[in-house]
């Protein structure tokens, strides 16, 4: 993409990477991960970018494009779909339907539990990936097991590592947690609650950017160069054999764009533009300054 002319920025969410990682569990709601991006975004002195996310990611980049239409120039999601809002918040639903079953974003919701459990063996995260690919044999080990059991027990552990995740990929992961461990990644799923409830309007406004143009899928967004002129690159840097992604710098007419994945996107402090937005191991430094929020 960035061969392409494109300027691209990979983020680390705050939490994970070479971000901050505040403690505090509200740090982590919907309306402080919408303010990094658009801190990005300001960062790179620009008006609006093509947000593009997976997993966590996609709600991530779908909600700023609905609460900051006039930000976002377009927006694609992956793997996550743009939820309407129900009468509960996600995880009192989960509740309901998991009360005689183990499910792993309840047990995520005591503080300290699934920490301790990941953080004992960091390597671990073999089972983790490979249970919740299209390797493993069926999802009954994420759907089907019995109340009070642990993360990883139930998850099948694979024989070698599956053709998608080197050893050096599996490297990358694991030092990146055992240097900031789990606790900001998984308090996003304590967050769920308070997102219902101070943000009323999130699953309620259409998902849509640019003033009223139409969500898009990545391979559109990708081919739309004139008419949207930045998207998200994360492409590794083999430089020294260092697998970090990186951010080029184009010509004045390409726009800033951010991509924000579940283990990679951008952090700041409370609510603010970062402190310290590391772009896949680029820190790009910024003063406290709060970026507005709907």
């Amino acid at each position: 993409m960035a061969q392409a002319g494109y300027r691209v920025v990979a983020l680390d969410v705050r939490g994970y990477g070479g971000s901050d990682k505040p403690h505090a569990v509200e740090a982590y709601d919907m309306a402080s991960l919408m303010a990094d991006v658009l801190g990005v975004i300001d960062a790179f002195g620009e008006q609006t970018a093509i947000l593009v996310g997976h997993d966590w990611g996609a709600p991530i980049c779908r909600n700023t494009a609905a609460l900051h239409a006039d930000r976002v120039a377009a927006v694609a999601g992956l793997s996550v779909p743009y939820r309407r809002r129900g009468k509960t918040s996600s995880i009192e639903l989960w509740r309901r339907i998991y009360q005689d079953r183990f499910f792993y974003q309840l047990y995520f919701q005591a503080e300290g539990v699934a920490e301790a459990e990941l953080e004992a063996d960091v390597r671990t995260l073999r089972k983790f990936y490979y249970a919740a690919s299209g390797e493993a044999a069926s999802l009954d080990s994420w759907l089907q097991r019995p109340a009070g059991g642990t993360l990883l027990e139930g998850l099948p552990d694979p024989k070698g590592l599956p053709a998608w995740l080197t050893s050096e990929d599996l490297d990358y992961f694991v030092a990146g947690f055992e240097a900031g461990g789990f606790r900001g990644p998984i308090n996003r799923y304590r967050n769920q609650e308070r997102d219902f409830a101070n943000l009323p309007e999130m699953g309620i406004r259409r998902a849509c950017a640019g003033g009223g143009c139409p969500c898009i899928g990545a391979s559109s967004a990708l081919r739309e160069r004139d008419r949207h002129p930045c998207v998200v690159d994360r492409r590794p840097d083999r430089r020294g054999g260092d697998r970090r992604g990186r951010v080029v710098e184009w010509p004045a007419r390409s726009a800033c764009a951010t991509a924000v994945d579940r283990g990679h996107a951008v952090q700041g402090p409370d609510r603010g533009c970062g402190r310290n937005l590391s772009h896949r191991g680029l820190g790009v430094r910024r003063d406290d300054r709060a970026v507005a929020t709907a």
